[in-house]
């Protein structure tokens, strides 16, 4: 006897979706991304610091000034829209960078090897490494080949600090110098210090 064609689409349901993966767990999955950090400087601006998280959700390089990008030969452009004047959080914001050497002025032809728009932007007190700063999140809801390559050159970075090269470690230590005097310089002087100890 044939079934009824509802209980044939019924089965046909149950079946594909043992067979396929649930899309909820596909939507939970973690992808590498970069977070930006807005920490006010001495001078009121406000000073972006960029760090790379792995696929297992663990930080793989940084935080350190995102400017130190530009000594690896990457030019960076962090467009940030703000719902009002008064606003410490930004509405929106994009990271574009693109290929190069940090000499040459901006090229229009430079390759781009990441141009995303942020897909969170959490406001203060909701990140552990800089409570008292907003932070924005970058390619985090689907795998990038741009945000792998710019978390390779920051570990490439990363080793370069370690090795005490100057060119970037002057850059930090200027960018730590500017945040004295502001309610976030004790706090980055903290996450720097054990990740950087200071050059002999």
């Amino acid at each position: 006897m044939q079934l009824p064609m509802k209980r044939i689409a019924f089965w046909s349901i149950i079946l594909a979706l043992l067979i396929y993966p649930d899309r909820m767990l596909a939507q939970r999955e973690v992808h590498p991304h970069l977070q930006i950090f807005l920490v006010a400087s001495e001078t009121g601006e406000k000073t972006p610091f960029i760090a790379f998280w792995g696929a297992d959700h663990q930080l793989a390089a940084g935080p350190f000034p995102i400017r130190l990008l530009e000594p690896a030969g990457l030019n960076v452009f962090l467009d940030l829209s703000y719902a009002g004047l008064e606003e410490e959080v930004p509405s929106k914001a994009r990271l574009r960078i693109k290929g190069g050497t940090a000499s040459a002025p901006h090229d229009r032809n430079d390759p781009v090897e990441l141009d995303q728009v942020a897909d969170r932007i959490a406001g203060r007190r909701a990140s552990k490494m800089f409570p008292d700063a907003p932070f924005i999140v970058i390619g985090h809801r689907g795998p990038s080949s741009g945000v792998l390559g710019v978390g390779n050159v920051m570990k490439e970075i990363q080793n370069k600090i370690l090795a005490c090269d100057k060119k970037y470690r002057e850059p930090l230590e200027t960018t730590l110098n500017s945040l004295k005097g502001s309610a976030s310089y004790d706090h980055a002087r903290r996450i720097m210090e054990p990740s950087f100890a200071p050059c002999s």
